[in-house]
Formats: C-alpha cells, sequence, structure tokens
C-alpha cells in the first residue's frame, strides 16, 4: 500500500527485486500498473496482481520509479 500523491502528469511505479538486486519476473517496474492521483492506501499491482502471498519469508528489495510524486509512506498488507 502506498501513500503518495502525484501531480497532474506525474506517476509512480514499484518494481520487486531480489536481495541480489535481480528483477523478479513480472514483478518490475515495466511490470508495475501505473499509479497517478492523490492515495492515502493505492495497493500496488503488477500486470492487474500483486504478488506478496507467493513473496512471503522471501528476502526482496523494492525499486520506487516516480516523476512529480511525493512519496509519504508504504507498508505491505495481505
Amino acid at each position: 500500500m502506498l501513500n503518495l500523491q502525484t501531480g497532474a502528469t506525474g506517476e509512480a511505479r514499484v518494481g520487486i527485486v531480489s536481495a541480489d538486486h535481480h528483477n523478479l519476473p513480472g514483478f518490475s517496474v515495466i511490470d508495475c500498473d501505473l499509479i497517478n492521483g492523490d492515495f492515502f492506501e493505492k495497493p500496488v499491482t503488477w500486470n492487474g496482481r500483486s504478488p506478496f502471498s507467493a513473496l512471503e519469508a522471501k528476502t526482496i528489495r523494492l525499486r520506487f520509479v516516480m516523476r512529480g510524486t511525493s512519496l509519504y509512506g508504504f507498508q505491505f498488507k495481505n
């Protein structure tokens, strides 16, 4: 879940990478559904799906790519 605000032409995307910095197939920044707007709890999805049950107990890193965006916080929610 993201707490963020984009400008009118801003956008945000999130990628999931392994502990050794390799993109997880299907969950790269490019696969992330575009986020644009003002959100308090915006779910992040990749090609319409959320992977977190499949990633439980794995070490991951997040890659945030944003333009014209203020990120206030993020959290993992099942």
